[in-house]
C-alpha cells in the first residue's frame, strides 16, 4: 500500500437535530453541510468531484437528511456547484440543494 495517494477528499457534517452550528452559520435539522470537495490538481477534469458528491448525496439521503449546503471560498467553484444542481442561498459563500 506503499503506492496509495489521496487524491479527493471531502468535509462533511451531517445535522440531525435542530440548528446545529457549524462554521458558516447554523443548519435546520436533517441537513448536511459541507465544507469543502478537493480533488488533487493532476486529477480534476475526470469527474472525480462529481462522484463524491454523489456519493455524499446518496449517503445523505439514506439517512434522512432533506438539504444539503456547501460552503466554497474558491473562485472557480461556482460552476461546480451550480452544474450539480446547487442554488446559492443569499449568504455568505453558501451554496443549497433540496434532496
Amino acid at each position: 500500500m506503499d503506492d496509495w495517494k489521496v487524491i479527493g477528499t471531502a468535509n462533511v457534517d451531517f445535522c440531525i437535530n435542530e440548528k446545529k452550528t457549524l462554521s458558516h452559520g447554523k443548519l435546520p435539522g436533517k441537513s448536511v453541510a459541507i465544507g469543502w470537495v478537493k480533488i488533487d490538481n493532476d486529477y480534476r477534469g475526470n469527474k472525480l468531484g462529481k462522484k463524491l458528491l454523489s456519493y455524499i448525496e446518496e449517503k445523505a439521503k439514506e439517512t434522512g437528511m432533506r438539504k444539503v449546503y456547501a460552503t466554497s471560498v474558491m473562485a472557480d467553484a461556482k460552476g461546480f456547484w451550480e452544474k450539480m444542481g446547487y442554488e446559492w442561498s443569499g449568504e455568505l459563500r453558501t451554496w443549497m440543494k433540496k434532496l
